[in-house]
This record gives C-alpha cells, sequence and structure tokens, in this order.
C-alpha cells in the first residue's frame, strides 16, 4: 500500500503511514493502491482528460535572448581600429596617442667678447731695412763691413796663404826636388796652393774664431742675430767662399748688385763681417 502523500511503501494491514504519519484508508473508498494517482490541482486543471488520465506534460520553451548586433568595421582599413564599447555608444581608440617631447629651453647666447689684438712688436733694426720690397736677411743692428774693409781682409789672408805656398816650395826645393812649371805640373802647384790657402782658414774655422786678416782689419764675423757663428756657420762660409771664387769670382762679385752687400758665402752661412767697434 502506498502513501497518497509521500509515496510511501507500507503493509497492507497498516492505517496510518510509518513515514509520515497520516491515515492510509478512506470511508468513501478502499485502500490507495495506484502507486501514481492523478494530480488533481487548481494550478494545472489542463494535465487531466476525460477519462481521468495524465496528459503528457508540455516541454518548456527556452527564451531565446537576441544577440546584439556587432558594429561593422571602417570603411578605411588605414584608420585606427576601434572597439565598440560594451555599456554605451562610446568609441574609444585602441593605440593612444604619442606623447609629446618638449625640448628643453636652450640657453641665451652668450655677449661675443671683443679680442683685443695686440700690436706686432717691431724686432727689425732700422739698420736691417732695405730700400726695396724685399725682406731684409739681416736681424741684428749691427751693419755690413764695407767693401774696403773686406778686401783688406782678404789681401792679408792671401798673402798669409801665399807665404805658406812659398814655405812649400822651398821645402820641396830644398829636398832636392826641381820645381818645373810645364801643363802637366802647372795644375798640381795650383791645387797644392788652394788647399794651402783652404787648410789656413780651416784651422781658424775649427779654432771657431776670425782669420788674422779680419783682425788686422778691425772686423768680425757675426750671423744674422748678431751672435758669434757656430763652428758649423763657418764650416758652411768656408765651403761657401771656395764655391764663390772657383765660379770664376762670381760668389765675390755678387756683393755688388746685392741690396745688403752681402756675398754668396755669407748667404749660404747666414753670416757677414762687421766692424768690431761697432760689436762691441
Amino acid at each position: 500500500m502506498y502513501c497518497p502523500y509521500c509515496r510511501a511503501t507500507n503493509e497492507d494491514d497498516d492505517h496510518r503511514c510509518h513515514r509520515c504519519g497520516r491515515r492510509l484508508k478512506s470511508s468513501a473508498r478502499g485502500p490507495i493502491t495506484d502507486p501514481h494517482p492523478p494530480l488533481r490541482s487548481a494550478t494545472a486543471p489542463a494535465l487531466h482528460t476525460e477519462n481521468g488520465s495524465a496528459a503528457p506534460a508540455a516541454e518548456p520553451r527556452l527564451h531565446v535572448v537576441p544577440r546584439p548586433a556587432v558594429a561593422p568595421a571602417p570603411a578605411n582599413p588605414r584608420g585606427p581600429a576601434i572597439q565598440p564599447s560594451l555599456f554605451g555608444p562610446q568609441e574609444v581608440p585602441r593605440t593612444a596617442a604619442a606623447p609629446v617631447r618638449r625640448e628643453p629651453p636652450r640657453p641665451a647666447p652668450r655677449p661675443k667678447r671683443e679680442r683685443i689684438e695686440q700690436p706686432k712688436l717691431d724686432f727689425m733694426a732700422d739698420g736691417a731695412h732695405t730700400k726695396s720690397s724685399v725682406d731684409a736677411a739681416i736681424y741684428c743692428n749691427a751693419p755690413v763691413a764695407p767693401p774696403s774693409f773686406r778686401a783688406v781682409a782678404a789681401i792679408i789672408d792671401t798673402a798669409i796663404g801665399l807665404l805658406g805656398v812659398a814655405a812649400f816650395l822651398a821645402t820641396f826645393h830644398y829636398s832636392g826636388q826641381t820645381i818645373e812649371l810645364t801643363k802637366q805640373t802647372l795644375p798640381v802647384y795650383g791645387a797644392a796652393a788652394l788647399l794651402i790657402c783652404v787648410f789656413y782658414r780651416l784651422l781658424f774655422c775649427l779654432g771657431n774664431g776670425d782669420t788674422a786678416g779680419l783682425r788686422c782689419a778691425n772686423l768680425c764675423v757675426v750671423n744674422f742675430d748678431g751672435h758669434r757663428p757656430t763652428r758649423r756657420q763657418r764650416l758652411y762660409r768656408l765651403a761657401g767662399a771656395v764655391v764663390g771664387v772657383v765660379a770664376a769670382g762670381m760668389g765675390l762679385l755678387w756683393a755688388i748688385f746685392d741690396e745688403e752687400r752681402l756675398t754668396w758665402h755669407d748667404h749660404i752661412s747666414k753670416t757677414f763681417p762687421t766692424v768690431a767697434d761697432t760689436q762691441a
């Protein structure tokens, strides 16, 4: 026997349900044996048919919520991509605007200072300037010795050199040799005389001093700066004098046409003879 309230199974002789405690038998009707009696209620009258059988329950219909329409893609494919807003018609671009780079203010330019130019110092003495536009070579105040003084010094030095040649020939003669001036021996004697004169001047160059002819003419040799020449400058002066004499005396005659009355060996060695009193 089934309980019409809780559908619990009971014995046939039971009067009350052992689960809910309600009565199982009715005075009008006998015991309820149908396990699934038809349900009758005011809220579901359509579930009962004429013959008392229950009609099959209709399947519940699902309420379909329409999906929101998607905004169409922009017509310009090169424009920024825009995502539709979920809370309204606002459009928010995906890409953020590039930050504006501010350049630091440039400092005001400093005022230019006027350069005070120092006047050039004139190291050239009054005697070092020439009458022509050619720059002077001598930078000191010492004047160049007059040609007459130089000629006296050259004659004295040449005479001393010739005395050396005479001593050489006398020694050669008293040694039992015969001196013959021929075409074959004349160049030999001339070269020997030139070497003796050069050797005489070479001794004073190595000693870094003036020759006897210069001292007798009261002259001394100085460089273009007014100082005593070095040993190398004296050697250059001797070599230039030999070149000027061998070139038919053109090196010596150059002093006539030179603005400062300098010869070849004066320009080569950058030295010149001057009066000793002026130099002192």
